[in-house]
């Protein structure tokens, strides 16, 4: 087993264009999706760690950061998985673990892989992690699946807990039973400006579900798992565990969510299925603006499933 770790310490001043801090837009099919700018000025680009790893053989490899500025990671699993994982901030504090098992079961061409990354700024950043799952596992699944998530805010704190798996038949992202953040979700940001967003893709087209939040104030999304397997796909639900994707807020913002499914989607908070073709696949789209007072908080119950 090959094993890799590093141990980085954040230096430099950093300046940052408020205004670029991340920007989204919602595509055509009104799913919520990443598009990413990195904060402007940054003085430091800290490091950058990558592993490629032959089929046969276990190979490991994370780091740990702490200090204000800019960290980037990306492991390759020799066409099984991608994991990336970005931060800058003020701040930053975390670890991530990438770990590609080199069995590839089955002769699929996929191997067991997971990413683990639990990471924080407190002074105005971001965090983002994505794995993807590369190969295909046949009637599993196409290449291109992935899970992604992002939390940033202007000028307060912004954390992140991913626990993301990749196997010949599936990929999903573990909550229940796993580290969280501090606050104890899978998301959360503090700030004058703050933004939250989690992405679920199966590599087809028609199929994904996603998740956007902008607002003031702070904001925390937990989810129980995600996941796509052979013909289904959830944004918290499925993989065997109750469904639960939960938003929290105070102050106010906008929370979009949308989804569209070749057969079916089950829509959580209505307990509601919309049934879908080929042709015309189901798809709903949902967002909701909300402002709070005192210790009132908002929330809602977004975890919505499919059926390719």
């Amino acid at each position: 087993m090959l094993q890799s770790r590093s141990e980085i310490s954040l230096g430099g001043s950093l300046v940052r264009d408020r205004s670029a801090v991340l920007r989204f837009q919602i595509d055509k099919k009104g799913i919520p999706t990443m598009k990413k700018m990195l904060l402007a000025g940054a003085a430091v680009f800290a490091a950058l760690a990558m592993a490629s790893a032959a089929s046969a053989q276990s190979t490991t490899v994370g780091a740990n950061w702490n200090g204000n500025g800019t960290f980037g990671f990306n492991a390759n699993g020799a066409g099984s998985s991608t994991g990336a994982f970005n931060t800058q901030g003020n701040g930053a504090i975390g670890s991530v673990t990438y770990v590609n098992q080199g069995n590839n079961p089955y002769g699929y061409g996929v191997s067991n892989t997971s990413l683990n990354a639990s990471a924080l700024v407190s002074a105005g950043g971001f965090v983002q992690s994505t794995l993807t799952r590369d190969g295909s596992g046949g009637m599993y699944g196409p290449a291109g699946q992935s899970i992604s998530a992002f939390a940033g805010s202007s000028d307060g704190a912004a954390a992140l807990v991913m626990h993301s798996n990749v196997n010949y038949a599936s990929m999903n992202d573990i909550g229940y039973g796993q580290s969280q953040t501090a606050g104890g979700n899978t998301l959360d940001a503090s700030g004058t400006a703050i933004q939250l967003n989690y992405v679920v893709n199966t590599g087809q087209a028609s199929n994904s579900a996603g998740f956007l939040l902008t607002g003031t104030g702070t904001a925390a999304v937990d989810l129980a798992s995600s996941g796509v397997s052979a013909n289904s796909f959830g944004m918290g639900q499925g993989q065997g565990i109750y469904t639960q994707g939960l938003f929290s807020g105070t102050g106010q913002g906008t929370v979009s969510t949308g989804a569209i499914a070749t057969s079916s989607l089950f829509v959580a908070n209505s307990g509601s299925t919309i049934y879908g073709t080929a042709v015309n696949p189901a798809s709903v789209s949902t967002q909701i603006n909300y402002a709070t007072s005192g210790a009132q908080v908002q929330s809602w119950n977004f975890a919505i499933g499919g059926v390719r």
